[in-house]
């Protein structure tokens, strides 16, 4: 694995590791769900790579430090409906 130094990437994140994780993770699922790679990486290689070299390239940004995109309403709303099955069984 390779090493990856934070202060490369914690810039793009507002100096926030909890920002930049979150930035990672939720391109992460986008690229998980069929979108275009924006940097130039082969495909075997991992989503939050993928993510993180993004984010390191500027190719992303940060939306607002409180919105929640749809995509995430989405998966969070999925996470509830599974816990809620599992507490029921």
């Amino acid at each position: 694995m390779e090493y990856r130094a934070i202060e490369n990437y914690i810039k793009r994140a507002k100096g926030s590791i909890y920002k930049l994780s979150r930035m990672a993770a939720i391109r992460a699922l986008e690229l998980a769900e069929g979108r275009k790679q924006l940097v130039d990486m082969p495909l075997s290689s991992k989503l939050t790579s993928v993510s993180l070299e993004e984010i390191k390239q500027g190719k992303i940004e940060m939306k607002g430090a409180n919105s929640v995109s749809a995509q995430e309403k989405k998966a969070i709303q999925e996470t509830a409906a599974e816990e809620e099955k599992d507490n029921k069984e």
